[in-house]
């Protein structure tokens, strides 16, 4: 079954040398990540992997800058988030099923 409805929007800021959130929990379907890097002169990006080979990253940017990152993620499970040249930059969401008993992720249409 196809998602219905809008693309869902996160937003996460990297600043000094960390995420401002480090844990989403999501409905599958179309996401769009907008990462804020606002750490001047210091080069970030927003990498995301996880269950059927998601692998998906933006470029390294140095400065302030926003970026966009548009993923189809619908196999429920957990997806990594990561800067590749800052370890201590990361975080996951989790893609629940809707129909799941105990899901706290309500469906809209």
């Amino acid at each position: 079954m196809e998602p219905t409805g809008g693309v869902t929007e996160l937003t996460v800021v990297g600043k000094n040398l960390a995420f401002d959130i480090e844990c989403f929990e999501i409905q599958p379907g179309k996401v769009r990540f907008t990462f804020d890097n606002q750490d001047s002169g210091v080069s970030h990006n927003f990498h995301v992997g996880g269950p059927g080979g998601v692998n998906s990253q933006t470029d390294l940017e140095r400065g302030k800058t926003t970026q966009t990152l548009e993923l189809e993620l619908t196999e429920p499970g957990r997806y990594d988030f990561w800067c590749d040249p800052h370890a201590t930059m990361e975080g996951h969401l989790t893609v629940v099923d809707p129909a799941a008993p105990g899901s706290t992720v309500s469906g809209g249409s």
